[in-house]
């Protein structure tokens, strides 16, 4: 049986307090949680408590430490220097204004007695930026006129002059006779052949037609040549062994030329001296001593 009395409520005098109070010790957070308990979790190392949120439910709450509160006082500091530093990045980016802000192009004028005033522009202020959109001449209020080229950036400073901003001029040269260049760089370049370079291209193209010509002529001239050789030319074989055989080349020649092969008895053919017969001017008769194979060339002598 516990030796403390049990109390359901003690209310202490004005300016009274409790001496040694001590919190009742857990090895857990108790589960049966109403508002307004106290108890020190021996486990985490915690004193802590519950309380009532807005809607009336249960919060619980840990009471943080030495360490824990030097932890949160780190982090704010970090927290606060961050912010100054921001603070200062966005002034200064607030002192620069706006440094450098496009409005649009601008036309110089053809001449120094007409050069646009670039002071009576509507945006005058530090870096107003111009483009020009053709070569000409400008100037700032009362001061001399300056060209500049197109497209050439024109840039108000924080003298109250204008920087120009050099569109930088490219220059391409031709060769005489071989590459022809017009315009400038303003309008543009135009790169072509030199009339003389085209005449002689034009010139050589000719040729390379004629020399082509000449080549298909030579072609057919040799293809009827070699046309008209054949057409003076026979050959013969045999199909049987014979002692007589005719030979009807068709030259209508009585001027040709014979040649006669006759296969011996190991199939091979030989040249042989035969007697030939000139029968007609489009048969030959040749007669052999033995029954024999034979090839005949029939050549035509006379002039093609």
């Amino acid at each position: 049986m516990s030796r403390f009395p049990r109390m359901h409520g003690m209310t202490l005098a004005a300016g009274g307090f409790i001496e040694n109070l001590r919190a009742e010790r857990l090895t857990a957070d108790p589960t049966d949680l109403s508002a307004g308990r106290i108890w020190y979790n021996e486990t985490e190392k915690a004193l802590k408590f519950t309380s009532l949120d807005s809607s009336g439910g249960i919060v619980l709450h840990a009471i943080a430490d030495e360490a824990q509160l030097a932890a949160l006082a780190g982090r704010l500091s970090s927290v606060e220097q961050t912010y100054a530093s921001t603070e200062f990045v966005e002034a200064k980016i607030a002192a620069l204004g706006d440094a450098l802000e496009y409005v649009g192009s601008v036309t110089p004028g053809v001449d120094e007695a007409n050069a646009l005033d670039l002071a009576a522009l509507g945006n005058t202020s530090t870096g107003a930026y111009y483009k020009a959109d053709q070569k000409g001449y400008v100037r700032v209020g009362a001061g001399d006129p300056f060209f500049v080229n197109r497209k050439d950036g024109l840039l108000f400073n924080g003298a109250g002059g204008v920087d120009v901003q050099d569109n930088t001029n490219s220059e391409v040269d031709g060769t005489d006779d071989y590459v022809l260049v017009t315009g400038s760089t303003d309008t543009g370049f135009t790169v072509d052949l030199a009339p003389a370079l085209k005449a002689r291209i034009a010139d050589l193209e000719a040729g390379l037609a004629n020399v082509a010509g000449r080549v298909e002529a030579l072609e057919q001239g040799a293809s009827s040549v070699l046309s008209a050789i054949n057409a003076q030319r026979f050959v013969y074989q045999s199909s049987a062994a014979a002692v007589e055989h005719l030979v009807d080349h068709d030259l209508n020649s009585l001027f040709v030329a014979v040649d006669v092969w006759t296969e011996g008895g190991d199939g091979k053919y030989r040249k042989d001296i035969v007697d030939i017969e000139e029968t007609n001017a489009s048969r030959v008769t040749v007669r052999l001593t033995e029954s024999a194979k034979i090839k005949v060339v029939v050549q035509v002598m006379e002039a093609v």
